[in-house]
């Protein structure tokens, strides 16, 4: 399956792919996200990542993962995760369900305020359609073009 044309394991609905300093695929109708366990551990405290990735391994199978076709497996919810999150242990992705939200606030690292919400962000520049990743000073490597707020602070 391209990774283009990846559908969300919850709803079948064609996702979107979000690149963003790493690539991440959500869907607009049931709000998901599906991304790599590391980009995922980083969403949460230290050893939160850890623990759903090895409490996926006993838990029930479930919808077919986008990109291998290899069945999901659920996170116990022995494991504390948020009910309708899986892991495919064969390409290392996490589906993270829309009604996650609470869940990844109350298990964000510390000092992290308000809800952990995964931006939405254009996949590609405008200009010149090249993928979207801003440098330090937001612009396109490509053309230039400025597309974020500088993220260089006291330059």
């Amino acid at each position: 399956m391209s990774y283009e044309a990846a559908l969300c394991p919850q709803c079948a609905t064609p996702m979107h792919r979000v690149v963003d300093h790493g690539i991440r695929y959500g869907c607009a109708a049931c709000a998901g996200h599906l991304l790599g366990l590391v980009p995922f551990r980083h969403l949460l405290r230290d050893g939160e990542g850890g623990r759903i990735w090895v409490a996926s391994e006993a838990g029930e199978l479930t919808g077919a993962c986008p990109f291998c076709g290899q069945p999901m497996r659920e996170v116990p919810a022995s494991a504390g995760g948020p009910a309708g999150m899986a892991v495919c242990r064969t390409c290392e992705q996490v589906w993270i369900p829309g009604s996650a939200e609470g869940w990844l606030a109350d298990h964000a690292p510390h000092g992290v305020d308000g809800l952990v919400r995964l931006p939405v962000l254009p996949s590609e520049c405008n200009d010149c359609g090249a993928p979207w990743q801003p440098d330090d000073m937001g612009r396109c490597p490509f053309c230039h073009a400025q597309l974020t707020a500088p993220a260089l602070a006291g330059l």
